[in-house]
């Protein structure tokens, strides 16, 4: 499975967001690695995804923050984003354990959601947040 890399696309111009941006992509990629080909072990596939979750809600939480401080309009609507990818996160951490979701259609979804959150939904904040960025 092709890789899913990060480029310029998806910069917000906030250093420490983009680093964590970024890292999002490269875990998924750890489990790009571990999918398919008979390559997939369970117990790896439960950690890769695991440290997933923790790292995406330490993000939300610093994402939510800078959005607080910049007193963004939308940041109601955006903390649902989030949360509701809390708990897809957590529904499919079950589902892969159980056998109901392969790790292909895991990665998958991530790619698609990391890539249309960033490109369709970060994206509106920058104005927000754009005076943030040297002291962010």
């Amino acid at each position: 499975m092709e890789q899913f890399e990060w480029n310029a696309n998806y910069a917000t111009g906030i250093r420490e967001l983009d680093t964590q941006h970024a890292y999002l992509f490269a875990l998924t990629n750890r489990l790009i690695r571990h999918s398919g080909a008979g390559t997939e072990d369970a117990t790896v596939v439960a950690g890769i995804l695991a440290e997933i979750n923790d790292y995406a809600d330490k993000h939300f939480s610093y994402e939510e923050s800078v959005l607080e401080q910049a007193r963004y309009e939308h940041l109601a609507e955006h903390k649902e984003q989030h949360q509701r990818m809390r708990e897809r996160l957590a529904l499919y951490a079950s589902e892969l354990e159980s056998g109901w979701l392969t790790v292909r259609e895991l990665t998958d979804f991530l790619k698609s959601w990391l890539r249309l959150h960033i490109l369709r939904e970060d994206i509106k904040y920058i104005p927000a947040v754009i005076h943030l960025r040297d002291g962010g």
